[in-house]
């Protein structure tokens, strides 16, 4: 028995969360690589390169996710900064 029961893992956890961080590290990759593309650009082109990027290395993103990272990409701002 473990001395802290309360802090229990199991394998299928464990592969959830590195899933979680690879995904992440995914995602972070392609607002990047829109933010290369598309800064600058009108909201509504740096959206669509946004969840081009992300589509492009197997992700699926909801516009309502991606939107604050479009707007800030349209004004030059680095989205992953803060």
């Amino acid at each position: 028995m473990s001395e802290n029961p309360e802090v229990v893992s199991d394998n299928v956890g464990q592969s959830d969360a590195v899933d979680a961080v690879e995904l992440a590290e995914v995602v972070e990759e392609g607002i990047a690589a829109a933010y290369e593309q598309a800064a600058g650009a009108p909201v509504e082109t740096a959206l669509e390169t946004v969840l081009d990027e992300e589509q492009a290395r197997g992700v699926e993103l909801n516009e309502d996710f991606a939107l604050p990272f479009a707007e800030a990409i349209s004004r030059g701002d680095d989205p992953l900064a803060n």
